[in-house]
């Protein structure tokens, strides 16, 4: 092949051997017998510095053109870019990723968001904040891979409004659909989605993401094809390609299939459909247009290129040198075949013929289309001969009504226009109340989308077996390094007691800036105890820290000091739960027995004083120590001189080599009307029997409140500081008068 024929049929190899042959040093000279050159040595890996340099545009800053525009991060040209070019002219690129063009360019982007979140996140900072205020906010046609994620993680640190509007369809696993397959990411984290129809909508919501975000737009894709016209004449199309005018061509479609598909057997599968396609074009004098995707499939080998290199019938056309459109390669074709692009669907709203090949067996969307499914190629070719001069689209009306039923809004706007009205809707929605603000469901309806993929800190053991169930995780696991982290939208951890991997998540979490939940045992945990190994049964979920911790503001004792007040319908349901743990004798372990008939000592009037198991972090954490049950212990015997003093063991105490707080005062053992408990019994039945019950941090301080005890707390357990009990700490930070069913329900 001439050198002028080789640049017009394949451009990207023309140069990319013409740089060859200079690096090798070939030249005419060599071709005649003189000692070639030797080969250069491999360049050294760049270092961080280099490889930041390389990748991303240190100098790039957004200009004045972003007020009041919609933002987005130019990364596939004919996919999302292209998307948001259909939409709007006025939605403003943000160009920090250098070459994105380049083949293998995104791929290093991603490694090195993989390896460097924390220096990702500050480009991205430093890209955004001089904007957080004066745009509308950033659209994304994708948040599952690695630098769009991390973008949309800055977004909600810098309250800045980001919306999702999907470039791929549904058309192959619905399992696999919108899938990171490396770091697991399957849901969407942007805070609203502008979905094609009711296919998108049903997989989104079904993962979890919130439904009253999701709205349904339609596609502008399917809209173009519907009303389009080519860019370009059949004529200049054909001429391009040195194609025959009058000679049919026949497109195939190319696909990477990595996050549907085995990519190995896709790869292969891909292969033999060309090469089969290549017989049937010899064999009818057909002409065959072969389109790659934008990423680097892997489907064309040596022995595939050499061929379309030697045949005029025969024309590859691949990035980063598409020489023409999509859509025009499917306007100017007279069939278009592929496995399963999104280009089947676009051929037929194209009114051209289109084939989905099968010959990997899988349960393919196109086959409600109603165009043919060959599964061989003696099948592919009879459907290639009854259609590719058949001029129209195979797809059957039935077919096309549902391709507007679930790819598109019923509605009589176009998609273009649904997606800048609810733009502009969302814009003006943001502007008023801002995210922090207007998410009043709570903070576990904010972290919902995150609870997919989840990173925890250590493995789920017997006694947390059903925290995943409880806190609907989908995708949990443990991140034991900065990568595999890096892929988590949120972090889970057990208590605030350090430990090695604690400190190690914690650093993650850092590092990333992701968000973490704290999560303990609930105020009805269990049957038995947890040192006895059986599972909460509930569990309390913070996002700050655990709600036992006075040193630090819980999102607990956040909403109880706030203003925020119970309506009358959340009111009587905290009266029916207290009527109710009253009536059953509910309390945080359930496995003592109630007995009716228990001696406590003779007097009339008693006072019950709680034990806690020794070192138990809410002690710690409430303000307290072991002075502190010293002077609960005192108190108690002199403020209640003719009672008896009921002194209740902590039951993790009654476990053999557990220790407690008021089990080293042997003192009281000396006193007449001190009765120890140490045997298990229903908190209940001491309540019933003592009118006082003096606490240091214990939960059976608000068991005792909700059973009409006087409670005297000498820590700062989440239930004191209220006016519901006693206080022996000054605590200022509370200051609040709160009743006793805004501290049993504090969430309307």
């Amino acid at each position: 092949m001439s050198k002028l024929k080789k640049l017009f049929k394949t451009p990207k190899l023309f140069f990319k051997d013409a740089v060859d042959k200079k690096k090798s040093g070939r030249s005419v000279l060599t071709s005649l017998g003189s000692e070639p050159k030797p080969k250069p040595k491999p360049k050294p890996k760049p270092n961080l510095i280099e490889e930041i340099d390389n990748l991303f545009d240190l100098e790039y800053e957004i200009g004045s053109e972003s007020v009041g525009k919609f933002l987005y991060f130019p990364w596939i040209p004919s996919h999302g870019d292209k998307l948001f070019s259909m939409i709007s002219k006025d939605i403003v690129p943000v160009s920090i990723f250098k070459k994105i063009n380049k083949s293998g360019q995104r791929s290093e982007i991603i490694k090195f968001v993989r390896s460097n979140p924390k220096i990702y996140r500050k480009l991205i900072f430093r890209i955004l904040a001089p904007v957080a205020k004066s745009s509308c906010g950033i659209v994304l046609s994708l948040d599952w891979t690695p630098p769009m994620r991390e973008v949309v993680h800055v977004c909600k640190k810098m309250n800045i409004l980001t919306v999702l509007i999907p470039h791929e369809g549904v058309y192959a696993d619905r399992c696999r659909f919108y899938r990171d397959v490396v770091g697991g990411a399957s849901i969407p984290i942007c805070d609203f989605l502008l979905v094609w129809g009711e296919d998108q909508y049903n997989i989104f919501s079904e993962r979890g993401y919130p439904e009253n975000r999701i709205k349904i737009t339609g596609s502008p894709k399917l809209d173009f094809y519907k009303n389009g016209m080519p860019l370009v004449d059949k004529d200049v199309f054909f001429g391009v390609f040195c194609f025959d005018l009058e000679i049919p061509l026949i497109v195939f479609v190319a696909q990477p299939l990595d996050s549907q598909f085995d990519q190995n057997i896709a790869r292969e599968t891909q292969r033999k459909i060309i090469w089969d396609l290549i017989d049937y074009c010899e064999s009818r004098n057909y002409q065959l247009l072969l389109r790659c995707p934008p990423a680097d499939s892997g489907v064309l080998n040596m022995e595939l290129r050499k061929k379309f290199e030697s045949f005029d019938y025969l024309y590859i056309d691949e990035p980063p040198l598409y020489l023409v459109s999509p859509e025009d390669t499917i306007f100017h074709s007279n069939i278009v075949v592929s496995i399963n692009s999104t280009m089947l669907l676009e051929a037929s709203l194209a009114d051209k013929p289109a084939i989905g090949v099968q010959y990997m067996k899988f349960e393919s969307m196109w086959k409600k289309l109603g165009i043919p499914l060959p599964e061989s190629k003696e099948e592919l070719f009879h459907s290639l001969d009854a259609n590719t001069l058949l001029g129209k689209a195979i797809a059957s009306e039935t077919g096309m009504k549902w391709v507007d039923k679930i790819l598109s809004n019923p509605g009589v706007k176009s998609a273009t226009e649904n997606i800048n009205s609810e733009l502009a809707e969302l814009s003006d929605y943001w502007k008023s109340q801002r995210r922090g603000e207007c998410l009043n469901n709570g903070f576990m309806e904010e972290i919902k989308p995150f609870l997919i993929n989840v990173g925890i800190h250590a493995e789920i053991t017997k006694k947390t077996k059903y925290v995943p169930e409880m806190l609907d995780l989908q995708d949990f696991s443990v991140a034991h390094d900065i990568v595999s982290a890096q892929s988590k939208d949120l972090f889970v951890k057990w208590g605030i007691a350090e430990t090695q991997s604690k400190i190690k998540q914690d650093r993650f979490v850092r590092s990333l800036g992701r968000k973490q939940i704290i999560i303990e045992d609930g105020f009805i945990r269990s049957i038995e105890t947890g040192l006895q190994g059986s599972p909460a049964l509930s569990i309390t979920v913070d996002d700050v820290t655990a709600y036992y911790d006075a040193i630090n503001c819980s999102r607990l004792e956040q909403r109880m000091q706030s203003d925020h007040l119970l309506s009358h319908d959340c009111i009587e349901r905290a009266k029916r739960c207290i009527s109710m743990l009253r009536e059953f004798k509910i309390t945080k372990y359930n496995h003592a027995p109630y007995v009716d008939s228990l001696n406590l000592g003779s007097n009339d009037n008693k006072v019950l004083v709680v034990d806690q198991r020794f070192g138990d972090m809410s002690v710690e954490r409430g303000m307290a120590d072991l002075k502190s049950f010293e002077k609960m212990l005192v108190r108690a015997i002199q403020d209640n001189p003719e009672s008896d003093i009921v002194v209740k063991l902590h039951p993790d105490a009654l476990i053999s080599g557990k220790n407690s707080y008021l089990d080293g005062f042997e003192f009281i053992k000396e006193i007449d009307r001190v009765i120890i408990v140490d045997f298990n019994i229903n908190p209940h039945v001491l309540f019933e029997k003592c009118s006082k019950v003096y606490v240091v941090t214990s939960g059976m301080g608000f068991e005792a409140a909700i059973s009409g005890c006087e409670v005297h707390c000498f820590g700062v357990p989440y239930y004191s500081g209220w006016g519901v009990t006693v206080d022996y700490v000054d605590f200022p930070r509370r200051t609040r008068e709160r009743t006793l069913e805004d501290v049993t329900l504090p969430k309307n």
